[in-house]
């Protein structure tokens, strides 16, 4: 293959389809595999192809289309992110006990008496 040769620029009805399709599969990809990071990152990947495509046909983007092609593919990316840190799944644990309310048998409000361990690293945080 020649070194030298040019590449041809891809249509631009050919990149807005690509824009568009990639669009409804990141928003399926965030409607079923919130929390699953490797699904994700291939999503990110795809996002990350298309813009290298994007950039090394800048010649046939319209400079706004390019605007708007840069801007939403950002917004995915970090949707992307956003997805990969939150979890459907059910906790394995109990949620950690802080405190725990201490029936006097008087009356008024019980007595809660809070961890002294987990005061003192809350309040060095």
């Amino acid at each position: 293959m020649d070194e030298n040769h040019e590449l041809i620029p891809l249509p631009l009805a050919t990149i807005h389809l690509a824009f568009i399709e990639l669009g409804q599969h990141i928003n399926t990809v965030l409607q079923i595999q919130v929390g699953d990071i490797a699904r994700l990152e291939d999503a990110k990947c795809n996002c990350l192809q298309l813009l290298g495509t994007v950039e090394q046909h800048i010649d046939v983007v319209p400079h706004d289309g390019i605007h708007v092609i840069e801007i939403s593919l950002q917004e995915m990316l970090n949707a992307l992110d956003d997805a990969a840190l939150v979890s459907v799944d059910a906790p394995n644990h109990p949620p950690v006990q802080l405190s725990q309310t201490i029936h006097t048998g008087q009356r008024g409000h019980p007595h809660m008496e809070i961890d002294p361990n987990l005061l003192g690293i809350a309040l060095s945080m």
